[in-house]
């Protein structure tokens, strides 16, 4: 393979100077001056250029992420201390990777802290693939130059908000790093930061008691997310800064890495909060209710994992995560506690709720549909067929096999309808309404922030099934709300126009009784023109008509009046 010279001296001869290049392809190095004189060689970036941004719940074509950690072949990335030619150490067990850098960008801080911690196995997590392969290159490039060194750290391509148990045991990392990581400023995307408290029980679960995990950013909108959450959660809490003097880790974060330094030269502020992981999990609600019973349980031998929290946070803590999600936990450690213990959740308490409002919701739709049936049956059925077909029907017959009888004690009378009743129903369509409205707007956001497939066929289904999905539960909102403002509408009437409504039922009622009655013979003044004329004596025919033909239909059986009329 030609040296960086001779490549540079064939470039020159094939194209003279002045004259345009061609792009060197990715991994292109560049010579760098080494201390002993020689050239070494090291990745450029602008060969590795990426997005700077990543969306952390897409997969991304990653197909080589191990089953479990048992799985994870550390030995290429650490040949130094893994290898067949590594020492063996005193306690005849591999060293382990104990720190872990989450979105260790272009590897900055893992560079800076190996020489601080040459003894420890340091892991950088990048999501972006030509990121990640530019840290590979410039780790192979550093223990190229210095021999004996930098053989302790190494990159990974992996998502680390989908796969980091799929690396790491519990109890392994002993510090975790997470500089400057994508503040997603959208409360859409909220769910995707890298802090949450679903990821820090998982954060709790990889690291060692008095693990240390290292959060800074220059945004303080995210400082403070990430704060407190970590502050919420009882398995860490808060170092000091007088206590953090003392660690090196701490004193690097700043200029350690390439963002850190482009915001030390634009000279921005950023915030900085380390946290300690706790052997077990703190109890501020057990403390302040209990008192001095504290020191009485801990040496009768009760865990204080085993009662964290009272039932009243409980319940508070479930009332507050069906109304806010995750946020509305987040803002109280109580509460916090309240969801993370497993032995008194609050799971019971919010499957209690769903359930009951499914079955709120059940109840309502089944009495709007029975009195929409009844209704129907009264003006439809009874419309299109005779009284006499109705009675003689398969229907009718089975419910009077099946009804009780009108005299006995399980009929229950008609009664009409009163204001109260109306504004009842206004009242439980409005919450249902309310209720949906919570439910639609949350789902929307969670459908908006979900990425779409890459395949055309696969992309439009998508957007069909979450159009479809969306219009359904706005419908449905919009429905329970229309029918809150009418029922609300017509309490007021009742109470204000109540002769109103009298009006309409009299009316009602005399259409009935018209509808009912039998046919009468047109009534025609002598003043009346001929049309009206001609058209009172055709309506008399066909009245008379239709009367012989039912006399003489029972009579004889016939079915049509010329079969039993003489012809003269």
């Amino acid at each position: 393979m030609p040296t960086v010279d001779e490549v540079t001296d064939m470039q020159t001869d094939v194209f003279p100077a002045g004259r345009h290049r061609e792009k060197k392809p990715a991994g292109a190095e560049k010579a760098v001056p080494a201390p002993g004189g020689e050239i070494s060689k090291l990745p450029r970036k602008r060969f590795f250029r990426s997005r700077a941004h990543s969306n952390p719940l897409s997969d991304s074509m990653m197909n080589d992420v191990p089953g479990d950690y048992t799985e994870m072949d550390w030995p290429p990335h650490y040949p130094a201390f893994l290898g067949d030619k590594a020492p063996v150490p005193e306690d005849g067990q591999a060293p382990k990777v104990r720190f872990a850098d989450v979105g260790c960008g272009f590897g900055g801080l893992l560079i800076r802290l190996s020489p601080l911690y040459p003894n420890d196995l340091m892991v950088g997590l990048e999501l972006r693939d030509k990121v990640s392969s530019y840290v590979k290159e410039r780790v192979a490039a550093l223990r190229r130059e210095n021999p004996g060194e930098y053989g302790n750290i190494s990159c990974l391509r992996a998502n680390a908000m989908k796969y980091l148990p799929h690396y790491f045991e519990k109890g392994q990392l002993t510090k975790m790093f997470f500089l400057f990581p994508d503040p997603h400023f959208k409360h859409a995307n909220h769910r995707r930061r890298i802090i949450n408290t679903t990821l820090i029980s998982e954060y709790a679960y990889l690291m060692a008691p008095s693990g240390m995990l290292y959060t800074i950013t220059d945004v303080k909108d995210l400082g403070d997310w990430m704060r407190a959450k970590l502050l919420a959660h009882p398995m860490f809490e808060l170092i000091s800064d007088e206590d953090l003097e003392s660690d090196p880790a701490a004193g690097v974060l700043i200029n350690a890495t390439e963002e850190g330094q482009k915001v030390a030269r634009n000279k921005g502020n950023t915030w900085r909060a380390v946290f300690r992981r706790l052997p077990e999990p703190r109890c501020s609600v057990r403390c302040q209710a209990t008192g001095g019973e504290e020191d009485e349980r801990a040496q009768s031998g009760v865990s204080s994992s085993q009662d964290v929290c009272v039932p009243a946070a409980g319940a508070l803590a479930a009332v507050l995560y069906l109304a806010g999600g995750d946020s509305a936990i987040a803002t109280d450690t109580d509460m916090a506690m309240a969801v993370y213990n497993n032995e008194t959740s609050s799971e019971f308490l919010k499957n209690a709720a769903g359930v009951g409002y499914v079955l709120l919701v059940g109840l309502f739709l089944y009495r709007v549909l029975r009195r929409r049936a009844k209704r129907a049956k009264e003006e439809k059925i009874s419309g299109q067929i005779t009284q006499e077909e109705w009675d003689n029907s398969w229907f009718a017959q089975m419910r009077a096999k099946f009804a009780p009888p009108a005299g006995s004690e399980s009929s229950t009378p008609v009664r009409d309808a009163t204001a109260f009743d109306a504004l009842l129903g206004a009242a439980q369509a409005a919450a249902l309404g309310f209720g949906m409205f919570i439910f639609s707007s949350k789902m929307t956001v969670l459908i908006g922030s979900s990425p779409l497939p890459d395949g055309y066929q696969a992309r439009n289904i998508s957007i069909t099934v979450r159009t479809l999905i969306e219009g359904l539960s706005w419908l449905a909102t919009f429905v329970f709300c229309l029918n809150a403002v009418g029922l609300s509408a017509l309490s007021v009437q009742m109470l204000m126009f109540p002769e109103k409504l009298m009006e309409d039922e009299v009316r009602a009622a005399t259409e009935r009784a018209r509808r009912a009655a039998p046919p009468q013979l047109p009534k025609v003044g002598i003043t009346a023109s001929p049309e009206e004329m001609r058209a009172a004596f055709m309506a008399a025919e066909k009245m008379g008509k239709a009367e012989a033909t039912a006399k003489l239909t029972a009579a004889s059986g016939a079915s049509n009046i010329e079969e039993v009329t003489p012809r003269y």
